[in-house]
Protein backbone atom coordinates (compact mmCIF):
# COMPACT_ATOMS: atom_id res chain seq x y z
CA UNK A 1 0.00 0.00 0.00
CA UNK A 2 0.70 3.57 -0.94
CA UNK A 3 2.33 5.40 1.84
CA UNK A 4 0.02 8.47 2.10
CA UNK A 5 -2.75 5.64 2.52
CA UNK A 6 -1.05 4.03 5.32
CA UNK A 7 -0.92 7.78 7.17
CA UNK A 8 -4.63 7.99 5.99
CA UNK A 9 -5.57 4.72 7.79
CA UNK A 10 -3.64 5.34 10.78
CA UNK A 11 -5.27 8.75 11.02
CA UNK A 12 -8.49 7.22 10.56
CA UNK A 13 -7.76 4.75 13.69
CA UNK A 14 -7.09 7.72 15.85
CA UNK A 15 -9.39 10.38 14.33
CA UNK A 16 -12.64 8.16 13.93
CA UNK A 17 -14.96 6.42 16.39
CA UNK A 18 -16.29 3.34 14.56
CA UNK A 19 -18.84 0.40 15.90
CA UNK A 20 -19.66 -2.89 14.27
CA UNK A 21 -23.47 -3.15 14.48
CA UNK A 22 -24.71 -6.75 15.79
CA UNK A 23 -27.99 -6.45 13.93
CA UNK A 24 -26.46 -4.74 11.74
CA UNK A 25 -28.82 -2.53 10.10
CA UNK A 26 -30.32 1.16 9.12
CA UNK A 27 -31.37 2.75 6.09
CA UNK A 28 -33.46 4.69 3.92
CA UNK A 29 -34.76 6.21 0.52
CA UNK A 30 -34.71 5.76 -3.45
CA UNK A 31 -33.57 6.03 -7.02
CA UNK A 32 -33.51 2.96 -9.86
CA UNK A 33 -31.30 2.29 -13.19
CA UNK A 34 -31.04 -0.60 -14.85
CA UNK A 35 -28.32 -1.03 -17.75
CA UNK A 36 -27.59 -3.10 -20.26
CA UNK A 37 -24.64 -1.06 -21.47
CA UNK A 38 -21.37 -2.68 -22.10
CA UNK A 39 -18.93 -3.42 -19.72
CA UNK A 40 -16.27 -0.73 -18.63
CA UNK A 41 -13.20 -1.41 -17.01
CA UNK A 42 -13.31 -1.18 -13.12
CA UNK A 43 -10.19 1.24 -12.75
CA UNK A 44 -9.33 1.60 -16.10
CA UNK A 45 -6.44 0.06 -15.20
CA UNK A 46 -4.52 -3.48 -16.15
CA UNK A 47 -4.12 -6.55 -13.81
CA UNK A 48 -1.37 -5.92 -11.47
CA UNK A 49 -2.46 -9.18 -9.30
CA UNK A 50 -1.99 -12.12 -12.27
CA UNK A 51 0.15 -14.12 -9.62
CA UNK A 52 -3.07 -14.78 -7.41
CA UNK A 53 -5.46 -14.44 -10.07
CA UNK A 54 -6.28 -15.50 -13.90
CA UNK A 55 -8.25 -16.43 -16.54
CA UNK A 56 -8.21 -19.68 -17.70
CA UNK A 57 -9.33 -21.63 -20.47
CA UNK A 58 -9.20 -26.07 -20.37
CA UNK A 59 -6.38 -27.81 -22.12
CA UNK A 60 -7.96 -27.55 -25.36
CA UNK A 61 -8.44 -24.33 -25.29
CA UNK A 62 -12.47 -24.62 -25.64
CA UNK A 63 -13.82 -22.23 -22.82
CA UNK A 64 -17.52 -23.20 -23.23
CA UNK A 65 -16.89 -26.98 -22.53
CA UNK A 66 -18.35 -27.70 -19.09
CA UNK A 67 -15.03 -28.14 -17.42
CA UNK A 68 -13.44 -25.05 -18.77
CA UNK A 69 -11.80 -22.81 -15.56
CA UNK A 70 -13.09 -19.61 -15.80
CA UNK A 71 -10.98 -17.76 -13.19
CA UNK A 72 -8.23 -19.66 -10.07
CA UNK A 73 -6.97 -17.79 -7.48
CA UNK A 74 -7.36 -17.05 -3.30
CA UNK A 75 -10.77 -14.78 -2.00
CA UNK A 76 -9.89 -13.95 1.56
CA UNK A 77 -13.18 -12.75 3.75
CA UNK A 78 -13.54 -11.41 6.79
CA UNK A 79 -17.30 -11.33 7.63
CA UNK A 80 -19.05 -10.80 11.03
CA UNK A 81 -18.32 -13.59 13.30
CA UNK A 82 -19.45 -15.27 16.57
CA UNK A 83 -16.60 -16.82 17.12
CA UNK A 84 -13.26 -18.32 15.03
CA UNK A 85 -13.54 -21.43 13.03
CA UNK A 86 -11.83 -24.16 14.45
CA UNK A 87 -12.57 -27.36 12.05
CA UNK A 88 -13.76 -25.53 9.04
CA UNK A 89 -15.60 -28.65 7.46
CA UNK A 90 -17.84 -26.41 5.20
CA UNK A 91 -15.81 -24.23 3.04
CA UNK A 92 -13.58 -27.24 1.68
CA UNK A 93 -16.84 -28.54 -0.02
CA UNK A 94 -18.42 -24.75 -1.27
CA UNK A 95 -14.63 -24.82 -2.88
CA UNK A 96 -15.49 -28.07 -4.40
CA UNK A 97 -19.29 -27.09 -5.31
CA UNK A 98 -17.40 -23.91 -7.47
CA UNK A 99 -15.02 -25.75 -9.12
CA UNK A 100 -18.08 -27.31 -10.79
CA UNK A 101 -19.01 -23.89 -11.93
CA UNK A 102 -15.54 -23.19 -13.44
CA UNK A 103 -14.22 -21.57 -10.30
CA UNK A 104 -10.98 -23.04 -9.03
CA UNK A 105 -11.00 -20.89 -5.81
CA UNK A 106 -9.15 -21.08 -2.25
CA UNK A 107 -11.56 -19.34 -0.18
CA UNK A 108 -9.95 -18.21 3.49
CA UNK A 109 -11.65 -17.17 5.99
CA UNK A 110 -10.09 -14.06 8.23
CA UNK A 111 -11.55 -14.04 11.68
CA UNK A 112 -12.00 -10.51 13.19
CA UNK A 113 -12.92 -10.51 16.63
CA UNK A 114 -16.13 -8.66 16.14
CA UNK A 115 -16.20 -6.51 19.41
CA UNK A 116 -12.75 -4.67 17.99
CA UNK A 117 -13.81 -5.15 14.47
CA UNK A 118 -13.17 -2.02 12.61
CA UNK A 119 -9.70 -1.28 14.96
CA UNK A 120 -8.12 -4.99 13.68
CA UNK A 121 -9.37 -4.01 10.16
CA UNK A 122 -8.17 -0.80 10.61
CA UNK A 123 -4.78 -1.90 11.48
CA UNK A 124 -5.05 -4.52 8.54
CA UNK A 125 -5.69 -2.16 5.51
CA UNK A 126 -2.54 0.19 7.25
CA UNK A 127 -0.64 -2.31 6.88
CA UNK A 128 -1.97 -3.73 3.21
CA UNK A 129 -2.71 -6.88 4.71
CA UNK A 130 -6.63 -6.41 4.70
CA UNK A 131 -8.86 -9.47 2.67
CA UNK A 132 -10.54 -9.02 0.00
CA UNK A 133 -14.13 -8.63 1.43
CA UNK A 134 -15.24 -6.75 4.64
CA UNK A 135 -18.01 -5.27 6.36
CA UNK A 136 -18.61 -1.87 7.35
CA UNK A 137 -20.10 -1.01 10.19
CA UNK A 138 -22.18 1.87 9.25
CA UNK A 139 -22.74 5.21 6.79
CA UNK A 140 -19.52 6.64 8.39
CA UNK A 141 -17.08 3.90 7.74
CA UNK A 142 -18.08 3.65 3.96
CA UNK A 143 -17.92 7.21 3.34
CA UNK A 144 -14.59 7.44 5.24
CA UNK A 145 -13.10 4.29 3.10
CA UNK A 146 -14.62 5.58 0.13
CA UNK A 147 -13.11 9.23 0.66
CA UNK A 148 -9.70 7.83 1.59
CA UNK A 149 -9.43 5.53 -1.94
CA UNK A 150 -9.35 2.16 0.33
CA UNK A 151 -12.03 0.36 -1.01
CA UNK A 152 -12.77 -0.40 -4.66
CA UNK A 153 -15.47 0.94 -6.94
CA UNK A 154 -17.03 -0.16 -9.76
CA UNK A 155 -20.11 0.61 -12.72
CA UNK A 156 -23.56 -0.46 -11.76
CA UNK A 157 -23.45 -1.94 -15.64
CA UNK A 158 -20.22 -4.08 -14.62
CA UNK A 159 -22.32 -5.58 -11.14
CA UNK A 160 -25.09 -6.24 -13.72
CA UNK A 161 -23.26 -8.31 -16.00
CA UNK A 162 -21.12 -10.32 -13.60
CA UNK A 163 -24.14 -10.83 -11.16
CA UNK A 164 -27.43 -10.75 -13.11
CA UNK A 165 -29.76 -13.08 -10.99
CA UNK A 166 -28.75 -11.22 -8.15
CA UNK A 167 -29.68 -7.79 -9.68
CA UNK A 168 -33.10 -9.21 -10.98
CA UNK A 169 -33.68 -10.26 -6.86
CA UNK A 170 -33.28 -6.59 -5.78
CA UNK A 171 -34.98 -5.31 -8.48
CA UNK A 172 -37.80 -7.02 -8.14
CA UNK A 173 -37.85 -6.32 -4.10
CA UNK A 174 -37.74 -10.05 -3.56
CA UNK A 175 -38.78 -12.13 -2.07
CA UNK A 176 -42.38 -11.76 -3.30
CA UNK A 177 -41.88 -8.07 -4.00
CA UNK A 178 -41.54 -6.99 -0.51
CA UNK A 179 -38.97 -4.88 -0.95
CA UNK A 180 -39.74 -3.30 -4.57
CA UNK A 181 -40.80 -0.08 -2.93
CA UNK A 182 -37.29 0.11 -1.92
CA UNK A 183 -34.98 -1.63 -4.63
CA UNK A 184 -34.07 1.64 -6.30
CA UNK A 185 -32.87 2.95 -2.21
CA UNK A 186 -30.69 -0.82 -2.69
CA UNK A 187 -28.57 1.02 -5.84
CA UNK A 188 -28.84 4.39 -4.95
CA UNK A 189 -27.36 3.37 -1.20
CA UNK A 190 -24.57 1.00 -2.36
CA UNK A 191 -22.74 4.50 -4.74
CA UNK A 192 -20.08 7.16 -4.15
CA UNK A 193 -19.59 9.80 -7.06
CA UNK A 194 -22.10 7.84 -9.10
CA UNK A 195 -19.88 4.39 -8.87
CA UNK A 196 -20.78 1.35 -6.82
CA UNK A 197 -18.59 0.88 -3.76
CA UNK A 198 -20.53 -1.33 -1.39
CA UNK A 199 -23.42 -4.25 -1.61
CA UNK A 200 -26.18 -2.64 1.11
CA UNK A 201 -27.46 -5.27 3.50
CA UNK A 202 -30.81 -6.42 2.27
CA UNK A 203 -33.51 -7.56 4.40
CA UNK A 204 -36.72 -9.13 4.17
CA UNK A 205 -38.65 -5.74 5.03
CA UNK A 206 -38.63 -3.42 7.93
CA UNK A 207 -38.68 -3.90 11.69
CA UNK A 208 -36.83 -3.77 15.02
CA UNK A 209 -33.85 -3.98 16.02
CA UNK A 210 -34.66 -4.32 19.55
CA UNK A 211 -37.99 -5.39 21.36
CA UNK A 212 -39.07 -4.01 25.00
CA UNK A 213 -38.47 -7.45 26.90
CA UNK A 214 -40.41 -7.45 30.83
CA UNK A 215 -39.41 -9.95 33.15
CA UNK A 216 -42.36 -12.12 34.00
CA UNK A 217 -42.14 -12.84 37.10
CA UNK A 218 -42.02 -9.23 38.09
CA UNK A 219 -44.97 -9.03 36.61
CA UNK A 220 -47.05 -12.25 37.94
CA UNK A 221 -45.51 -11.40 41.38
CA UNK A 222 -47.41 -7.87 40.96
CA UNK A 223 -50.31 -8.99 39.00
CA UNK A 224 -49.74 -6.38 36.70
CA UNK A 225 -50.27 -6.56 33.03
CA UNK A 226 -47.82 -5.60 30.09
CA UNK A 227 -47.97 -1.83 29.81
CA UNK A 228 -48.97 -0.48 26.00
CA UNK A 229 -49.43 3.50 26.80
CA UNK A 230 -46.77 5.48 28.71
CA UNK A 231 -48.87 6.32 31.41
CA UNK A 232 -49.37 2.74 32.37
CA UNK A 233 -45.69 2.16 31.57
CA UNK A 234 -45.29 4.58 34.16
CA UNK A 235 -47.63 3.43 36.41
CA UNK A 236 -46.03 0.21 36.61
CA UNK A 237 -42.28 0.96 36.76
CA UNK A 238 -43.29 2.60 39.97
CA UNK A 239 -44.34 -0.88 41.33
CA UNK A 240 -41.05 -2.10 39.89
CA UNK A 241 -39.34 0.53 41.86
CA UNK A 242 -41.80 0.25 45.48
CA UNK A 243 -43.78 -3.19 45.50
CA UNK A 244 -40.76 -5.60 45.89
CA UNK A 245 -41.20 -7.65 42.45
CA UNK A 246 -38.80 -9.77 43.11
CA UNK A 247 -39.89 -11.11 46.55
CA UNK A 248 -36.86 -10.94 48.35
CA UNK A 249 -38.05 -7.95 51.30
CA UNK A 250 -35.30 -5.74 50.54
CA UNK A 251 -35.76 -2.56 48.72
CA UNK A 252 -33.29 -2.74 45.74
CA UNK A 253 -35.13 -2.92 42.59
CA UNK A 254 -35.84 -0.39 39.96
CA UNK A 255 -37.95 0.06 37.11
CA UNK A 256 -35.46 0.47 33.95
CA UNK A 257 -32.18 1.37 32.98
CA UNK A 258 -30.69 3.18 30.19
CA UNK A 259 -31.90 1.89 27.07
CA UNK A 260 -35.79 2.69 27.98
CA UNK A 261 -34.90 5.87 27.76
CA UNK A 262 -35.17 6.17 23.81
CA UNK A 263 -38.39 4.48 23.88
CA UNK A 264 -39.93 6.95 25.84
CA UNK A 265 -38.39 9.66 24.17
CA UNK A 266 -40.29 7.91 21.13
CA UNK A 267 -43.32 7.96 22.74
CA UNK A 268 -43.40 11.51 22.16
CA UNK A 269 -42.33 11.85 18.21
CA UNK A 270 -38.71 11.28 17.88
CA UNK A 271 -36.19 8.58 18.64
CA UNK A 272 -32.79 10.46 18.96
CA UNK A 273 -30.64 7.52 19.83
CA UNK A 274 -29.63 9.15 23.29
CA UNK A 275 -26.59 6.35 25.19
CA UNK A 276 -27.77 4.16 22.91
CA UNK A 277 -25.61 0.70 23.81
CA UNK A 278 -23.70 1.55 20.58
CA UNK A 279 -23.91 4.27 19.38
CA UNK A 280 -24.66 3.64 16.06
CA UNK A 281 -28.63 4.93 15.91
CA UNK A 282 -27.28 8.72 16.26
CA UNK A 283 -28.58 11.00 13.45
CA UNK A 284 -32.22 10.32 12.98
CA UNK A 285 -33.37 12.64 10.60
CA UNK A 286 -37.32 13.22 10.45
CA UNK A 287 -39.57 15.03 7.49
CA UNK A 288 -41.83 17.81 9.32
CA UNK A 289 -43.80 19.91 7.26
CA UNK A 290 -41.95 19.54 4.08
CA UNK A 291 -38.84 19.88 6.03
CA UNK A 292 -35.80 17.94 7.96
CA UNK A 293 -35.84 18.05 11.26
CA UNK A 294 -32.79 16.47 13.53
CA UNK A 295 -34.25 13.93 16.07
CA UNK A 296 -32.31 15.77 18.55
CA UNK A 297 -34.04 18.89 18.68
CA UNK A 298 -37.95 17.73 17.82
CA UNK A 299 -39.86 19.50 20.14
CA UNK A 300 -41.64 16.54 22.08
CA UNK A 301 -38.20 15.91 23.65
CA UNK A 302 -38.87 19.02 26.16
CA UNK A 303 -41.71 16.62 27.78
CA UNK A 304 -39.80 13.02 27.37
CA UNK A 305 -36.95 15.00 29.45
CA UNK A 306 -39.33 16.55 32.06
CA UNK A 307 -40.83 13.06 32.54
CA UNK A 308 -37.33 11.34 32.58
CA UNK A 309 -36.06 13.59 35.32
CA UNK A 310 -39.17 13.41 37.41
CA UNK A 311 -38.62 9.28 37.48
CA UNK A 312 -35.08 10.22 38.15
CA UNK A 313 -35.74 12.04 41.09
CA UNK A 314 -38.12 9.82 42.24
CA UNK A 315 -35.40 7.08 42.35
CA UNK A 316 -37.42 4.73 39.40
CA UNK A 317 -34.25 4.75 37.37
CA UNK A 318 -31.36 3.24 38.18
CA UNK A 319 -28.75 6.02 39.56
CA UNK A 320 -26.32 3.95 37.02
CA UNK A 321 -28.32 4.42 34.46
CA UNK A 322 -24.93 6.45 32.89
CA UNK A 323 -22.82 3.68 32.53
CA UNK A 324 -25.27 1.25 30.41
CA UNK A 325 -26.16 -1.97 31.07
CA UNK A 326 -24.34 -3.99 29.22
CA UNK A 327 -20.56 -4.77 31.36
CA UNK A 328 -18.83 -7.23 28.61
CA UNK A 329 -19.16 -10.22 26.15
CA UNK A 330 -22.00 -10.52 24.33
CA UNK A 331 -23.68 -6.85 23.04
CA UNK A 332 -27.44 -7.91 23.49
CA UNK A 333 -27.34 -9.20 27.17
CA UNK A 334 -28.40 -6.56 29.88
CA UNK A 335 -26.50 -7.56 32.50
CA UNK A 336 -28.74 -5.00 35.30
CA UNK A 337 -31.59 -6.94 34.37
CA UNK A 338 -30.26 -10.49 34.17
CA UNK A 339 -29.08 -9.72 37.73
CA UNK A 340 -32.60 -8.51 38.64
CA UNK A 341 -31.88 -5.20 39.14
CA UNK A 342 -34.39 -3.31 36.65
CA UNK A 343 -37.39 -5.30 35.52
CA UNK A 344 -37.56 -3.99 31.44
CA UNK A 345 -34.77 -3.90 29.01
CA UNK A 346 -34.69 -2.76 25.69
CA UNK A 347 -31.14 -4.42 24.31
CA UNK A 348 -31.90 -7.28 21.76
CA UNK A 349 -34.65 -8.56 19.76
CA UNK A 350 -37.21 -10.62 20.78
CA UNK A 351 -35.00 -13.72 19.22
CA UNK A 352 -32.68 -13.66 21.67
CA UNK A 353 -35.26 -14.25 24.20
CA UNK A 354 -36.91 -16.63 22.47
CA UNK A 355 -38.10 -20.00 24.10
CA UNK A 356 -36.81 -23.54 23.63
CA UNK A 357 -39.65 -24.52 20.47
CA UNK A 358 -40.59 -28.19 19.82
CA UNK A 359 -42.37 -29.97 16.97
CA UNK A 360 -45.76 -32.19 17.40
CA UNK A 361 -43.15 -35.09 17.76
CA UNK A 362 -41.33 -33.07 20.93
CA UNK A 363 -38.23 -32.70 19.59
CA UNK A 364 -36.43 -29.53 19.70
CA UNK A 365 -36.33 -28.01 16.29
CA UNK A 366 -35.50 -24.07 17.77
CA UNK A 367 -32.79 -23.59 20.15
CA UNK A 368 -33.58 -21.31 22.95
CA UNK A 369 -32.56 -17.48 22.75
CA UNK A 370 -28.80 -16.49 24.08
CA UNK A 371 -30.11 -14.25 26.48
CA UNK A 372 -33.11 -16.31 27.45
CA UNK A 373 -29.98 -18.74 28.56
CA UNK A 374 -28.02 -16.21 30.37
CA UNK A 375 -31.24 -14.86 32.14
CA UNK A 376 -32.34 -18.28 33.52
CA UNK A 377 -28.80 -19.11 34.42
CA UNK A 378 -29.02 -15.97 36.68
CA UNK A 379 -32.66 -16.21 37.96
CA UNK A 380 -33.14 -19.69 37.89
CA UNK A 381 -34.53 -22.48 35.50
CA UNK A 382 -38.49 -20.98 36.04
CA UNK A 383 -37.53 -17.64 35.12
CA UNK A 384 -38.69 -16.04 32.11
CA UNK A 385 -39.64 -12.96 30.03
CA UNK A 386 -42.68 -11.41 28.65
CA UNK A 387 -41.94 -9.33 24.81
CA UNK A 388 -43.70 -6.15 25.06
CA UNK A 389 -44.87 -3.37 22.64
CA UNK A 390 -43.23 0.27 22.31
CA UNK A 391 -45.29 2.42 24.15
CA UNK A 392 -47.66 4.76 22.63
CA UNK A 393 -47.52 8.35 23.48
CA UNK A 394 -49.92 11.49 24.89
CA UNK A 395 -50.30 12.52 21.05
CA UNK A 396 -50.59 8.90 19.85
CA UNK A 397 -46.64 8.70 18.51
CA UNK A 398 -44.93 5.57 19.19
CA UNK A 399 -41.87 3.02 17.91
CA UNK A 400 -38.34 2.50 19.03
CA UNK A 401 -35.53 2.50 15.68
CA UNK A 402 -36.52 0.79 12.90
CA UNK A 403 -34.17 -0.81 10.33
CA UNK A 404 -35.01 -0.26 6.54
CA UNK A 405 -34.52 -3.28 3.96
CA UNK A 406 -31.85 -1.75 2.25
CA UNK A 407 -28.54 -0.56 4.62
CA UNK A 408 -25.20 0.23 4.80
CA UNK A 409 -24.78 -0.52 8.44
CA UNK A 410 -23.32 -3.60 7.50
CA UNK A 411 -22.87 -3.91 4.07
CA UNK A 412 -20.03 -5.12 1.75
CA UNK A 413 -16.73 -3.77 1.07
CA UNK A 414 -14.08 -4.85 -1.00
CA UNK A 415 -10.64 -4.27 -0.67
CA UNK A 416 -8.84 -1.30 -3.08
CA UNK A 417 -6.23 -3.43 -4.74
CA UNK A 418 -9.37 -5.21 -6.36
CA UNK A 419 -9.46 -1.69 -8.74
CA UNK A 420 -6.25 -3.15 -10.17
CA UNK A 421 -8.21 -6.94 -10.23
CA UNK A 422 -11.13 -6.69 -12.48
CA UNK A 423 -11.25 -9.58 -13.62
CA UNK A 424 -10.95 -11.01 -9.70
CA UNK A 425 -13.59 -8.27 -8.54
CA UNK A 426 -16.01 -10.13 -11.85
CA UNK A 427 -15.08 -13.51 -10.41
CA UNK A 428 -16.62 -12.91 -7.12
CA UNK A 429 -19.69 -11.31 -8.58
CA UNK A 430 -19.85 -14.38 -9.99
CA UNK A 431 -19.62 -16.75 -7.50
CA UNK A 432 -22.07 -14.65 -5.22
CA UNK A 433 -25.09 -15.00 -8.35
CA UNK A 434 -24.45 -18.39 -8.00
CA UNK A 435 -25.63 -18.27 -4.67
CA UNK A 436 -28.25 -16.47 -5.65
CA UNK A 437 -29.30 -19.46 -7.61
CA UNK A 438 -27.81 -22.63 -6.56
CA UNK A 439 -30.04 -23.61 -3.58
CA UNK A 440 -28.00 -26.62 -2.40
CA UNK A 441 -25.07 -23.85 -2.54
CA UNK A 442 -26.48 -21.66 -0.18
CA UNK A 443 -28.10 -24.09 2.32
CA UNK A 444 -24.51 -25.45 2.18
CA UNK A 445 -23.14 -21.74 3.51
CA UNK A 446 -26.03 -21.24 5.86
CA UNK A 447 -26.75 -24.61 7.48
CA UNK A 448 -24.14 -26.69 6.82
CA UNK A 449 -24.18 -30.69 5.53
CA UNK A 450 -28.03 -31.72 5.41
CA UNK A 451 -28.51 -34.81 7.28
CA UNK A 452 -25.43 -34.00 9.72
CA UNK A 453 -25.79 -30.40 10.51
CA UNK A 454 -29.49 -29.53 9.51
CA UNK A 455 -32.54 -31.29 8.10
CA UNK A 456 -35.56 -30.21 6.45
CA UNK A 457 -39.20 -30.87 8.12
CA UNK A 458 -42.04 -32.07 6.76
CA UNK A 459 -43.25 -29.09 6.44
CA UNK A 460 -40.27 -27.93 4.60
CA UNK A 461 -38.65 -25.47 7.08
CA UNK A 462 -34.83 -26.12 8.22
CA UNK A 463 -34.17 -27.76 11.84
CA UNK A 464 -31.06 -27.13 13.23
CA UNK A 465 -28.66 -30.21 14.59
CA UNK A 466 -29.14 -28.49 18.19
CA UNK A 467 -26.94 -31.12 19.84
CA UNK A 468 -23.53 -30.69 17.62
CA UNK A 469 -24.08 -27.07 16.88
CA UNK A 470 -25.63 -25.47 19.74
CA UNK A 471 -25.29 -21.69 19.47
CA UNK A 472 -23.82 -19.79 16.90
CA UNK A 473 -20.32 -20.07 18.04
CA UNK A 474 -20.60 -23.48 16.94
CA UNK A 475 -21.99 -23.04 14.19
CA UNK A 476 -18.84 -20.50 13.17
CA UNK A 477 -16.47 -23.00 14.63
CA UNK A 478 -17.20 -25.47 11.83
CA UNK A 479 -17.09 -23.56 9.00
CA UNK A 480 -21.48 -22.35 8.80
CA UNK A 481 -21.69 -18.68 7.86
CA UNK A 482 -18.31 -17.99 7.69
CA UNK A 483 -18.58 -16.98 3.64
CA UNK A 484 -21.16 -14.29 4.43
CA UNK A 485 -20.06 -11.37 2.73
CA UNK A 486 -19.02 -13.52 -0.36
CA UNK A 487 -22.13 -14.83 -0.38
CA UNK A 488 -24.19 -11.90 0.33
CA UNK A 489 -24.68 -9.62 3.42
CA UNK A 490 -26.38 -11.54 5.94
CA UNK A 491 -28.27 -14.48 3.81
CA UNK A 492 -27.25 -14.91 0.03
CA UNK A 493 -29.33 -13.08 -2.64
CA UNK A 494 -31.89 -16.87 -2.91
CA UNK A 495 -35.60 -16.68 -2.64
CA UNK A 496 -35.73 -20.23 -0.85
CA UNK A 497 -33.34 -19.14 1.84
CA UNK A 498 -34.86 -15.84 2.49
CA UNK A 499 -38.64 -18.16 2.44
CA UNK A 500 -37.34 -21.81 3.70
CA UNK A 501 -38.59 -20.97 7.33
CA UNK A 502 -41.47 -19.42 6.92
CA UNK A 503 -43.52 -22.61 8.17
CA UNK A 504 -41.19 -23.10 11.17
CA UNK A 505 -42.77 -23.26 14.75
CA UNK A 506 -40.31 -19.97 15.70
CA UNK A 507 -41.91 -17.80 12.95
CA UNK A 508 -45.26 -18.96 13.79
CA UNK A 509 -44.34 -17.83 17.33
CA UNK A 510 -43.32 -14.45 16.01
CA UNK A 511 -46.81 -14.31 13.99
CA UNK A 512 -48.63 -14.51 16.83
CA UNK A 513 -46.03 -12.11 19.19
CA UNK A 514 -46.97 -9.30 16.68
CA UNK A 515 -50.18 -10.00 16.67
CA UNK A 516 -50.73 -9.25 20.85
CA UNK A 517 -49.88 -5.71 20.03
CA UNK A 518 -49.92 -2.87 17.69
CA UNK A 519 -46.49 -1.67 18.94
CA UNK A 520 -45.11 -4.55 17.70
CA UNK A 521 -45.77 -4.50 14.13
CA UNK A 522 -42.73 -4.46 11.41
CA UNK A 523 -43.59 -0.91 10.17
CA UNK A 524 -44.14 0.65 13.56
CA UNK A 525 -41.38 3.22 14.53
CA UNK A 526 -38.91 5.32 13.62
CA UNK A 527 -36.44 4.99 10.48
CA UNK A 528 -33.97 8.61 9.68
CA UNK A 529 -35.15 9.69 6.33
CA UNK A 530 -31.50 10.27 5.56
CA UNK A 531 -29.56 7.45 5.11
CA UNK A 532 -26.58 8.99 3.60
CA UNK A 533 -23.37 10.99 5.13
CA UNK A 534 -23.58 14.67 5.25
CA UNK A 535 -20.74 16.66 3.46
CA UNK A 536 -20.22 18.37 7.42
CA UNK A 537 -21.38 15.27 9.64
CA UNK A 538 -17.50 14.47 10.34
CA UNK A 539 -16.91 17.81 11.60
CA UNK A 540 -19.63 18.95 13.75
CA UNK A 541 -21.69 15.55 14.41
CA UNK A 542 -19.74 14.61 17.16
CA UNK A 543 -20.11 18.27 18.87
CA UNK A 544 -23.88 17.94 18.95
CA UNK A 545 -23.83 14.39 20.01
CA UNK A 546 -21.56 15.69 22.44
CA UNK A 547 -23.31 18.76 23.63
CA UNK A 548 -26.77 16.53 23.66
CA UNK A 549 -25.70 13.88 25.96
CA UNK A 550 -23.98 16.50 28.38
CA UNK A 551 -26.67 18.86 28.40
CA UNK A 552 -29.60 16.13 28.90
CA UNK A 553 -27.82 14.03 31.65
CA UNK A 554 -27.06 17.36 33.67
CA UNK A 555 -30.79 18.10 33.35
CA UNK A 556 -31.93 14.61 33.93
CA UNK A 557 -29.27 14.41 37.29
CA UNK A 558 -30.89 18.07 38.13
CA UNK A 559 -27.04 19.80 37.46
CA UNK A 560 -29.29 22.18 35.32
CA UNK A 561 -32.49 23.29 34.50
CA UNK A 562 -34.08 22.53 31.55
CA UNK A 563 -33.91 25.65 28.82
CA UNK A 564 -35.07 24.05 25.51
CA UNK A 565 -35.16 26.76 23.60
CA UNK A 566 -31.98 27.72 24.98
CA UNK A 567 -30.21 24.29 24.31
CA UNK A 568 -31.94 24.12 20.72
CA UNK A 569 -30.11 28.04 20.14
CA UNK A 570 -27.10 26.22 20.95
CA UNK A 571 -27.32 23.11 19.30
CA UNK A 572 -27.55 24.88 15.99
CA UNK A 573 -24.71 26.92 16.96
CA UNK A 574 -22.42 24.00 17.64
CA UNK A 575 -23.13 22.64 14.12
CA UNK A 576 -26.24 21.84 13.96
CA UNK A 577 -28.07 24.69 11.52
CA UNK A 578 -25.38 23.31 9.16
CA UNK A 579 -26.13 19.89 9.31
CA UNK A 580 -29.99 20.84 9.40
CA UNK A 581 -28.81 23.06 5.88
CA UNK A 582 -27.27 20.18 4.25
CA UNK A 583 -30.16 17.80 5.17
CA UNK A 584 -32.61 19.64 3.63
CA UNK A 585 -30.46 19.95 0.53
CA UNK A 586 -30.07 16.16 0.29
CA UNK A 587 -33.74 15.29 0.96
CA UNK A 588 -34.53 18.12 -2.07
CA UNK A 589 -32.33 15.69 -4.24
CA UNK A 590 -33.56 12.75 -3.04
CA UNK A 591 -37.14 12.64 -1.96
Amino acid sequence: MKKKNIKKVIALILGMSLTASALVGCGQKEEQKSSSEATESVANTESTAEEESSVKESADGDAGEENAVKWSGKISVAPYMFGPVENDKITPLIEEKLKEYGYDVTLENVYLENSQYMELLNLRLASGDAPDIFYAAGPDAYAEYCKQGLIASWDEAFFREHAPNVAAFVDAGEPDGTNAAFSSQFWEMSKYEGKMAAIPLYSRNTGSLINVIYNKQWLENLNAEVPETLDEFVELMYRFKNEDPDGNGQDDTYGFSTSMLNVIFGAYGAYPGFLHMDGDDYGHWYEVDGEMVAADIMDGNEEALKLIKQLYDDGIIDPEFVTGENQGGYWALSHSFMNGRIGVTHTARYAHYLPELYDDAGNVVSAEGACLTEFKAIQGDDADVVVGPWLKGPNGDIGGFLRSPASLAGAILYNGSLNDDPEKLAAIFEIMDLFSTDDDLAALAMYGIEGEDYTYAEEGYIIRNSETLPDNVALNACGIWVMRSLYGPETPFNYKMFTVNDTSPASAYVTDLKARYAGLADTIGYATAIWDVLPSKGEYSGEVKTYRDETWLNIIQGKTDLDWDGFVKEWKNRGGQILTEEANQWYQEHK
